[in-house]
Parts: structure tokens; sequence; C-alpha cells
């Protein structure tokens, strides 16, 4: 676990930057990958590992590796109680599919991975359903969180969590993740996370549930270089993202010319993209754009206190442009004070109230 904390920390002071283990990780092997740092005890491969895939994986102790070759399997629920890792060995997450036969897709319940490192990579699960429970594709019940590295998580259903659902108050890395068409009758259409989440190149989009849209998050939170669209918060807050913690959201980039992006995401009351019962601090590069609040405050951003910091660039661009606000704060909509100084561009953003202010 001390592995995972480091690779996944971000130094956000006046400079924010990802270690450089998190710049080299899609290059690094998988057989390396797997441990994150830890060497791999035994791995095995399915099929031949076993006569079902739970098979081979009941059969391995933590530290232990099991590789899943290209195919798409239909399988019962896969149920990970070790710290063990699951990688597809694949060319891209998509040639390596796991569908469930009736539930959710993959449970984890590991004490032994808030010790030993282990990591999920290079699958894409989809079709989980799980009706009245949380964590339709992926649900971390208790224990520790694995690594989650490259994966594709898509059209899952469940109350809470649509798509993955972490429930012990623990860190949670995701790194190149795409979750994508979830739904959850409560909050997180696409994740849900209790403990602190940091989430690096990822692509969270189109999904839907009462509150966070996309995420829903409950501790620290730092989204850096990622993409959060066309997600829905159908009765609340938080279109693209929705934190209820008082600690502060980074939402962060220092790639030239990329940016995290929060765009077209709606919300039924606040924040169309984002909403945060804490401060938010945007660092490098950031826009919102085409994000709307229906029927309350902030199309673009709802929060606390909104500041900015450089990330190291030159030239960082803060951009809000055409987001839409029923009532206030078309762009923006801070309780307490906004202090941008990096220059940055509000363009096209409005309200629709006659009442509204500050567009």
């Amino acid at each position: 676990m001390k592995n995972l904390l480091l690779i996944a920390s971000l130094l956000i002071t006046g400079v924010f930057s990802p270690t450089p283990a998190l710049g080299q990780l899609a290059d690094v092997p998988l057989e390396v990958l797997a441990s994150t740092g830890v060497a791999v005890t035994n791995s095995r491969t399915f099929p031949g590992c076993g006569l079902t895939l739970q098979s081979c994986i009941s059969a391995s102790a933590d530290g232990d590796t099991v590789f899943i070759n290209p195919g798409t399997y239909l399988t019962a629920t896969l149920s990970i109680t070790r710290a063990v890792s699951l990688i597809g060995k694949g060319v891209a997450p998509q040639d390596v599919k796991l569908h469930p036969i009736t539930g959710r897709m993959l449970q984890l319940d590991a004490a032994t991975m808030l010790t030993t490192s282990a990591v999920i990579s290079n699958l894409m699960i989809e079709n989980g359903n799980v009706g009245g429970s949380s964590g339709g594709g992926i649900r971390v019940t208790s224990g520790g969180a694995p690594l989650f590295h490259s994966i594709v998580v898509s059209n899952n259903i469940a109350t809470g969590g649509g798509g993955i659902r972490v429930i012990p108050a623990v860190a949670v890395t995701m790194i190149n993740v795409t979750v994508f068409s979830n739904t959850s009758s409560s909050d997180g259409g696409g994740l849900s996370v209790t403990g602190d989440l940091t989430l690096i190149d990822s692509h969270i989009s189109s999904n839907t549930a009462n509150n966070g849209g996309g995420i829903s998050a409950q501790s620290s939170l730092i989204i850096s270089d990622s993409v959060i669209d066309n997600n829905n918060a159908t009765t609340g807050n938080g279109g693209g993202i929705f934190d209820s913690s008082l600690l502060t959201m980074t939402l962060a980039s220092t790639k030239n010319p990329s940016a995290t992006v929060i765009s077209s995401n709606t919300a039924i009351t606040n924040g169309g993209g984002v909403f945060a019962t804490g401060n938010v601090r945007l660092v490098g590069n950031v826009k919102f754009a085409a994000n709307q609040a229906k029927k309350g405050d902030g199309g673009g951003l709802f929060a606390n206190n909104v500041s900015d910091a450089t990330g190291g660039l030159l030239n960082p661009s803060i951009d809000l442009n055409s987001n839409t606000a029923f009532e206030n704060g078309g762009g923006i909509r801070a309780l307490g004070n906004v202090a941008l100084t990096n220059f940055p561009a509000l363009v096209g953003n409005h309200t629709l109230s006659t009442t509204g202010d500050g567009g």
C-alpha cells in the first residue's frame, strides 16, 4: 500500500506535478504494474489455470497475479478476498470483457490490500445490475482498495456508485480509467467513493444519478488531466461531480496544451459541472464549458471558496465558457470568496432568471 500511496501522491503547493512514476505507468510491463512495486509471488493465466476464473482467483495468495487472455467472459460475480491483482492481456481494455451472469461483476473484500499492493488493470467491466444495492460493476465492500488502472466500466446499474462503489474510507487511485453510461438511483452515477480519491488521465462520461451524475465523493478529491462530461444529476446537485466533504477539491492539469475539462454536465439544482460543499482549487489548465444548473446556482461551479494556482505553468488557463444557471452564477457561484489571479477567461456564461446575479 505504501507504493500505491507514493505513486498516487500529487504535490500541490505553488507547483503541481505527479511523481515521475505516474507519467511512465503506461510503459511499465504488465508484470511489473501488477504489483506496483511489489514483486509478484506467483502468476497464473486464465483460461488454463482452473475450470473457472473464480477458481484461479481463489487459488491465489496475497501478492499473486491472475492474467486473463483476450475474450468475452460471461461469469458469476468474481470475489477477491486477498491482495490479488487481476490483469487483462489484451492490447486494450476492450480486448478482455467481463460480463456478470447476474448482479455485479467484481466484489473485493480484502483486508490484506491495506498492506499489500494490488491492481485491477486492462479490463472492460460492463452490464452489471444490482438493483437496490451499490456498485453495479465493481464494489469494494471492506478492506483496502486496489489501484484501478486502464479499465473501462460501462452500462452498469446500482443504488449508489452505478459503475464503481468504494465503501471503506481508504485512499483510492484511478489512472487512465473510463467510466461511462452507468446509472445510480442514489448518488454517483459513474463512481462513488467514501475515502480520498485521486483520478488521473481519466474520462467520466454520460453517467446518471440523483446527485453526482459522474462522481460522488465524500473526502479529499484530486482530479488531474481528466475529462468529466455529459453527466446528469437528475434530482439534485453536481451534474459532473458532487463532493459532500468540507475538504478542498483540486482540479488540475499541468500538461500543455491539455486541460482538465468539465463540460456539458447538467444538474437540476446547483453545480451543473461541479458541486462542492467545501473549497475548490483550480491548478494549471482547467476548463468549464456548457454546463447547466437548471433550477439553481452555479452553472459551471458551485463551492464555498474558489482559488487558483499556476501549477508551474508560465501561462495557465482557467476558462469558463457558456455555462448556465437559472438563478445565480452562470459560471461560478461561491458562498465565500473567489480569488482567481491567473487571468481567467469568462465568456458567454449567463443566468436565466430575471432576478439572478453573476452571469
